[in-house]
């Protein structure tokens, strides 16, 4: 089934661009109330929906890496039930490979239906393989995407420069660590699309036209 994975960097507009290519195509857009169906149909046993991505994954220094130990970094809730059929809850600390596990449990799922679009989440690696899946990375400027997050955030161009360049780090030892791939490597993606010069709506078409002629050549129904 026909998956479009899209990673983008911070202040690029990527995710206004997924959003409006799934609208194109008719797709699924991968979000928080997705996630949670997802997992809920799979059979996932987590009422706490941790969504482990490189979104919210925290810089690790050199000390962090050569030391090394999984990160505590979730509170999650179980239901199990005892010989009696009495339902049990139950509550565990998740570490970065549990929620690991459980992020890949789900893509993996809505990769199975198909017609998703997945934004960030490793989707470009963890699919690397897959004939089904069209891989697309979307870049800006610096500067394009320092006067983006100054808006949305009401800072500085200092702060949002350094507030960019931290999250740059996390998206890329997030791939790093997790898939040993990297980030920025264009031989990860079909296609990369610079928002510096084209608008948001224009690329959203370019790459719904592009997807769907992708799975036509490949008879992929979607």
């Amino acid at each position: 089934m026909p998956v479009l994975t899209i990673s983008r960097q911070m202040g690029s507009g990527g995710d206004k661009i997924a959003q409006e290519t799934a609208k194109l195509l008719g797709w699924s857009y991968f979000d928080k109330d997705l996630l949670r169906k997802a997992a809920a149909e799979s059979g996932l046993s987590v009422e706490h929906v941790v969504d482990f991505n490189e979104d919210s994954y925290p810089v690790r220094d050199f000390w962090d890496r050569l030391l090394g130990g999984a990160d505590k970094i979730a509170m999650a809730r179980f239901k199990e039930v005892d010989e009696n059929g009495t339902v049990i809850l139950t509550e565990d600390l998740l570490d970065e490979e549990r929620c690991l596990a459980f992020i890949q449990s789900t893509l993996y799922h809505l990769k199975d239906k198909g017609n998703i679009v997945i934004i960030g989440r490793g989707g470009q690696a963890l699919f690397r393989e897959y004939d089904g899946a069209f891989h697309v990375r979307i870049i800006a400027r610096m500067e394009k995407r320092i006067e983006e997050m100054m808006m949305r955030a009401e800072t500085t161009k200092e702060e949002a420069a350094e507030y960019l360049k931290k999250r740059d780090t996390a998206a890329s030892q997030y791939i790093r660590r997790f898939y040993n791939e990297n980030w920025e490597d264009p031989m990860l993606y079909h296609m990369v699309v610079n928002s510096s010069f084209i608008d948001e709506d224009t690329a959203a078409e370019v790459l719904a036209d592009a997807v769907r002629k992708y799975f036509t050549c490949k008879e992929i129904p979607f």
